[in-house]
């Protein structure tokens, strides 16, 4: 038997009269219908392990789930195809058991994790060390799904810390081994798109995920061909690592290139562009729409493009800050940029936790570029808000953490 966990979805409907006093069906409640056949067609399947993990899981990334709970929102839409794969890989399948119970724990107890789930877990780490120890199935797709999804579950569980090694160090060591650069199915091509994010936000702050070069270029796939406003703020972040690199090669003394501040402050002036016409594009969106039903979901991926411009912006501004002479105008950007972190950060409150998890990095970001100790206790406190909607990490001195991890973009 399947729980009900609410995930924000409708419980009772309010119906609009019209002119002949009969009621409106919204625009919004259209897909009701479909979501009952779906939940008869499940409920019908026999009754085996298998197809309750499968029945589960597809109403666990239900597309029509709350912006604040949708799975498939929050880490890909390759999430469709999962359910199929199941009973094929016993990684991913106690892997997806343990996606199914955290995202179940938050709906209904928030920041909170289950003796169940965490017994989950630890038994998926453990399939998951066993496939990776059989050639074959170490060099799977749906081996390199399972880490991801575990990925997933160490926000969710809050069974992660900064000292040991991440998923995301595992998933890149399946990548290079297999060399999935290359030709790939639909599956996989989605899923190696949506890893990226993970792999680049990561490669900023852990030194161990050390790609080279080439493979973080290879990592972007056709993005550097495309003109759109992601596809642009994408490659800008993908660079980042290197620059990152390059910049404390260049502080140390063991690099050498005398054109690299220009090529940072020449990115700076254009992210900067950017950044501008993503708040005036959302701002505009604002004040034409209201935010709610089908505008939310215009709404939030206005919110978060543009939190990716600013972290991005942060981050060259920290790198032009560690690498030239001290400036007030660097420094004085450094403290707008930070204040628009927490504005957005403010407003993106209605898409708690999931909906907004995105903005955890820029915060991250502003953190490290501000100038003032009042601006940065203001962050912290955001940074505390939204972490307050997972279970708190194996670290104890979440200051201490925050301050840490920002030395990578310092280049402190």
């Amino acid at each position: 038997m399947i729980p009900c966990i609410g995930a924000g979805q409708l419980r009772y409907k309010f119906q609009l009269l019209g002119k002949n006093g009969k009621p409106e069906r919204a625009a919004a409640l259209k897909s009701e219908k479909d979501d009952q056949q779906e939940l008869l067609r499940l409920t019908s399947l026999p009754e085996t392990d298998l197809s309750r993990l499968v029945a589960g899981l597809i109403l666990t990334i239900k597309p029509s789930t709350d912006l604040r709970y949708n799975i498939m929102w929050a880490f890909g839409d390759f999430f469709a195809d999962v359910p199929q794969r199941l009973g094929k890989n016993d990684a991913l399948d106690a892997a997806a058991a343990v996606l199914v119970s955290g995202h179940n724990d938050m709906c209904m107890h928030k920041g909170q994790v289950s003796l169940r789930t965490l017994r989950l877990h630890g038994h998926a780490l453990s399939i998951l060390r066993a496939c990776l120890n059989d050639p074959v199935e170490a060099q799977a797709v749906n081996t390199l799904c399972a880490v991801y999804l575990l990925l997933i579950c160490q926000s969710l569980t809050g069974t992660w810390d900064s000292w040991t090694p991440s998923h995301t160090e595992g998933a890149v060591q399946i990548l290079r081994s297999k060399n999935r650069y290359g030709v790939m199915d639909g599956f996989e091509k989605k899923l190696l798109l949506t890893l990226r994010g993970p792999v680049i936000f990561e490669g900023m702050f852990n030194p161990r995920i050390d790609l080279s070069p080439d493979e973080w270029e290879l990592l972007l796939l056709d993005n550097r061909k495309c003109t759109r406003r992601i596809d642009r703020i994408l490659v800008y972040l993908a660079d980042m690592p290197s620059y990152l690199r390059r910049g404390t090669d260049l502080k140390a003394g063991v690099y050498s290139d005398p054109n690299f501040v220009e090529v940072v402050r020449s990115r700076y002036s254009a992210i900067k562009v950017s950044a501008d016409e993503l708040h005036t594009l959302l701002v505009t969106f604002e004040a034409e729409n209201d935010i709610q039903d089908d505008n939310a979901l215009i709404h939030l991926t206005y919110q978060r493009i543009y939190g990716l411009a600013l972290f991005v912006t942060l981050v060259l501004n920290c790198l032009l800050s560690a690498l030239t002479e001290p400036s007030d105008l660097i420094a004085l950007e450094a403290e707008a940029f930070a204040h628009d972190v927490i504005l957005l950060a403010a407003q993106s409150h209605r898409y708690r936790p999931l909906g907004s998890a995105y903005i955890t990095i820029c915060l991250y970001g502003a953190f490290a570029a501000a100038r003032q100790q009042t601006t940065k206790n203001v962050i912290f406190q955001e940074i505390e808000h939204y972490c307050s909607d997972f279970p708190p990490p194996k670290d104890t001195n979440h200051l201490e953490v925050v301050e840490n991890s920002v030395r990578h973009l310092t280049l402190s």
